[in-house]
């Protein structure tokens, strides 16, 4: 297994949440093969689809068939990805913090939609003072209090952290 994930098992409190991370780690892999698999499998049907097309004798729905190959190939993988980052933080402890940094993502720009590289500081009552890094999309502003689980007490680790979201779920009070 990798080591990334036997890093995050240590973490886990619990037998069933490393057997769980365990089980997500391997189907992760055996998910990012098959998502490898039906990618060429689309590009190979494309490729056949465009040739019957061409010709004529192809009928409607084909074009619909190669899309499915490549939905029902790729969309396992990520579900598994979701389901594994959730797993990771099961066992780890909710935090409030506050936001102390706020940055446009210089490689996340888009027209419609900004990505924010936020830093976060958060009193833990047996720990001190943490500090967490993610991104997030909704803009943010200093100040804004902002809920997330974390695995470690570090002060500085920074990556380790999921985002669960705003402690004032208004996003209208927020704009």
């Amino acid at each position: 297994m990798n080591t990334k994930f036997e890093q995050w098992s240590a973490h886990a409190r619990t037998p069933e949440t490393r057997t769980h991370i365990r089980r997500l780690a391997v189907l992760e892999r055996i998910f990012h093969v098959l998502g490898v698999v039906g990618v060429c499998a689309f590009v190979v049907m494309l490729a056949i689809s465009w040739h019957i097309t061409i010709s004529g004798e192809g009928p409607w729905w084909i074009w619909f068939l190669d899309i499915g190959v490549l939905l029902a190939s790729i969309f396992p993988y990520f579900l598994t990805l979701t389901r594994l980052e959730t797993a990771m933080y099961a066992d780890g402890e909710e935090s409030v913090g506050t936001i102390t940094s706020v940055v446009i993502d210089p490689h996340n720009v888009s027209d419609n939609e900004a990505s924010y590289h936020i830093t976060i500081t958060a009193e833990h009552p047996e720990g001190g003072p943490i500090r967490r890094v993610t991104n997030v999309s909704p803009k943010p502003r200093r100040g804004e209090r902002i809920r997330f689980r974390h695995n470690t007490r570090k002060p500085d680790d920074l990556h380790d952290i999921l985002y669960i979201g705003f402690e004032d779920n208004d996003p209208e009070a927020r704009s």
